[in-house]
């Protein structure tokens, strides 16, 4: 059975569709022949680019109009409740994971991740004061230096933990606070 052709359209400059005529042209080719062979290339590769969060935002949108079934449109509207957002941050936070390859988190989580590191963080000030105390004690001489030390020295690796965490979680939600520009960089 024969395979099923379908259209495909993009937008393009004028100058960039005279630049494609052209080429087509000096193949011998139409352009629809032409784009179709430009494009056979990258379809029969493993093409896998690397997507990564830029730190600026993007200035504008754009509006892309989707096409989804009635069941398709309810369950989108039940996850957007679920959620407590609307239906378009539902769908572009499922692009984004496509195109990140990284899960999205919604606002509910991120208040619990919000709350959740502000509570981490007051463990690191309270063992900062646990270690300035022994540090006072150690100074009026009441406790041994060994004591001190190991005492410092878990806090320390505790605080370390804590700060990391608190790195990791500042990443994670700048990479979906904002709708930050997506980009591609060139495999190595």
């Amino acid at each position: 059975m024969r395979e099923r052709k379908e259209s495909v359209s993009c937008w393009v400059s004028q100058k960039e569709k005279l630049r494609l005529k052209e080429l087509a042209f000096s193949k011998g080719m139409s352009l629809s022949a032409y784009v179709k062979f430009v494009l056979e290339g990258p379809l029969k590769e493993d093409w896998s680019p690397k997507l990564t969060v830029l730190d600026e935002i993007e200035e504008k949108t754009r509006p892309i109009k989707i096409c989804t079934t009635e069941s398709e449109a309810e369950a989108l509207k039940r996850v957007s409740l679920q959620r407590g957002q609307n239906v378009q941050t539902v769908v572009i936070a499922a692009i984004r994971e496509f195109l990140l390859s990284k899960p999205q988190i919604d606002e509910k989580t991120k208040k619990q991740i919000v709350d959740s590191t502000l509570a981490i963080n007051k463990v690191g000030t309270n063992l900062n004061q646990v270690a300035r105390v022994l540090n006072a004690q150690n100074k009026g001489g009441s406790i041994t230096s060994e004591v001190i030390e190991t005492a410092v020295s878990s806090v320390n690796g505790v605080n370390r933990k804590v700060l990391n965490h608190m790195k990791f979680i500042e990443t994670l939600l700048k990479e979906h606070y904002y709708r930050s520009k997506i980009d591609e960089r060139e495999k190595s």
